[in-house]
């Protein structure tokens, strides 16, 4: 998923089905260009992303952020103990 700006590539989210269960999405990269964060760019593209995700069957997301998570934990992710953020499909989408 990308998002733009005046037709320019300024962010992207990145999701693949996760090897170990064909029910799991994994977000496997999320990325605004440094001019463009904390605009609410990449909550924007978890959201779309996870409605595309909802669309195809999937019913639970897993994250691994690099750095910082309190924006997945407000979009309904939860920390499995391992920096292993989870959420189902429907706590995302109505976040």
């Amino acid at each position: 998923m990308v998002a733009c700006a005046s037709n320019v590539p300024v962010g992207l989210a990145w999701c693949v089905r996760w090897a170990c269960d064909p029910t799991v999405a994994l977000i496997e990269e999320v990325a605004v260009v440094r001019p463009w964060q904390n605009q609410g760019i990449g909550t924007s593209l978890v959201k779309e992303s996870s409605r595309w995700m909802v669309s195809l069957g999937f019913e639970r997301i897993t994250a691994h952020p690099i750095s910082g998570s309190a924006w997945l934990e407000r979009l309904g992710f939860v920390d499995d103990g391992y920096r292993n953020f989870i959420a189902d499909t429907l706590a995302v989408t109505s976040a």
